[in-house]
């Protein structure tokens, strides 16, 4: 077996282990509460205008980006 294909193995069994890890491990547990911090108020008839006004100046750039 060459270097390069020792180097490849390892790191198919690094990737391997990885995703063993994440599929075997238990749901890890978010409070309810975790969402509590979005703006919950409501503007010109726009629910959590805060969070939805908050976004615009990346829709912006990204129409830009687009033309």
């Amino acid at each position: 077996m060459t270097r390069g294909q020792r180097i490849a193995l390892l790191w198919g069994l690094t990737a391997l282990a990885g995703a063993a890890v994440f599929l075997l491990a238990p749901p890890i547990p978010q409070d309810r509460a975790y969402h509590l911090l979005a703006d919950g108020r409501g503007w010109l008839g726009i629910p959590r205008f805060g969070d939805v006004m908050s976004n615009l100046p990346f829709t912006l750039v990204g129409i830009a980006g687009l033309g």
